[in-house]
C-alpha cells in the first residue's frame, strides 16, 4: 500500500502470550491531498482463551484514543506521551519521574480529560488499583490540577507546565 503510515500498534500480553493486538493506520497522502487526517482501525484480534473478557473493547477504545493524541502530535509536530498507558494503570511514568521531567522543561503542557473510560495521552486519571489505592495516573492528575491553572483551549481543558512553576 502506497504511502502507508502506521500510527499505532496495541498488543495486550499476559504472561509469554499475546493475548489480543489492534493496528492502526493513516494514509499520508490522502491527508496531503485532502488536508483531513484520518485514522482507521486495520486489524483487530484476540486469541481464544481471551475472548469475552472485554479485551478486544478495551483493545478498540485505546486505538481511538490513540487517534486524539495522534491529531495533537500532528498539529503541534511534538511528541505527546501516554500518562497511565493502556487503561489508566501504567505506573509509567511515576509522579516523581513526571515532576522532575516537568522541572527539567522536558513536559510543557497537560491534556486532561479524554473519555472512553480511561486515560489521554497527557492526562486523564485512570481507575484506582485492585486495593482501591490511587493509581499512577490519577496522582499525576491531581497534582497537576492542584498545582496548575486550567485553561480551556478550543474546548479542551490544558494545564501550561511551562507557567513558570506551581501556584503559591
Amino acid at each position: 500500500m502506497p504511502n502507508l503510515d502506521l500510527v499505532e500498534g496495541h498488543i495486550e500480553i499476559h504472561g509469554d502470550q499475546v493475548a489480543g493486538y489492534a493496528l492502526s493506520y493513516f494514509w499520508a497522502a490522502d491527508a496531503a491531498a485532502t488536508g483531513v487526517r484520518e485514522a482507521f482501525l486495520g486489524q483487530i484480534g484476540v486469541r481464544p482463551a481471551w475472548r469475552r473478557r472485554g479485551l478486544g473493547g478495551l483493545l478498540l477504545a485505546e486505538s481511538l484514543r490513540s487517534y486524539q493524541a495522534a491529531g495533537y502530535q500532528l498539529a503541534s509536530d511534538k511528541p505527546v506521551m501516554a500518562i497511565g498507558g493502556f487503561n489508566g494503570t501504567d505506573p509509567s511514568p511515576t509522579l516523581d519521574a513526571f515532576k522532575k521531567l516537568v522541572a527539567e522543561g522536558k513536559i510543557h503542557w497537560f491534556i486532561s480529560g479524554g473519555g472512553f473510560g480511561a486515560g489521554f495521552r497527557g492526562g486523564f486519571a485512570g481507575g484506582g488499583g485492585p486495593s482501591g489505592e490511587s493509581s499512577t495516573a490519577s496522582q499525576i492528575t491531581s497534582w497537576v490540577t492542584s498545582t496548575y491553572t486550567a485553561q480551556t483551549i478550543g474546548g479542551t481543558t490544558m494545564y501550561d507546565l511551562s507557567s513558570g512553576g506551581p501556584l503559591s
